[in-house]
């Protein structure tokens, strides 16, 4: 889990509570890491991915799919892979803000349109990479175009 890779760095006192952009900021912050540099965009991604993995992983896909449409506010739960997936093609959150969501313990921001969740991510800095989202079932699901 991202915990255990911010946690690696001798001087970091990483707190798993915290919006993992803040955490990362912070430790980027103590190692000098410039922002665009190849080591501070190949660690982020690294603590992403790695957080992703352990909030969203599930036994079955329909577990999976079933707590991501309750995390984002589909109700009532669809009992379908099938139906959750239809749900989910109509709810349009930030992949970074859901992981939040779960870190924190905060319900997860929803956005009205594709347009202005495209553009709250894009002002905000907070992309999560296509590739990974791809390679979820679950997240998958979740994904827009970007550009």
């Amino acid at each position: 889990m991202a915990a255990n890779i911010l946690s690696q760095y001798s001087g970091f006192q990483h707190d798993p509570n915290a919006p993992i952009l803040e955490e990362f900021q912070r430790l980027a912050a103590l190692r000098g890491w410039k922002a665009g540099s190849k080591r501070y965009k190949t660690t982020l991604r690294t603590c992403l991915q790695a957080e992703s993995r352990e909030l969203f992983r599930s036994d079955g896909r329909l577990d999976a799919l079933q707590q991501l449409c309750r995390d984002v506010g589909v109700h009532p739960t669809p009992e379908t892979i099938t139906s959750c997936r239809k749900a989910l093609q109509n709810v349009n959150v930030n992949i970074i803000d859901l992981i939040d969501s779960r870190r924190c313990g905060s319900a997860v921001e929803t956005f009205r349109t594709r347009v202005a969740l495209r553009n709250y991510s894009k002002m905000q800095g907070k992309i999560y990479p296509k590739q990974w989202a791809k390679s979820d079932d679950a997240i998958r699901n979740l994904l827009i175009r970007m550009w």
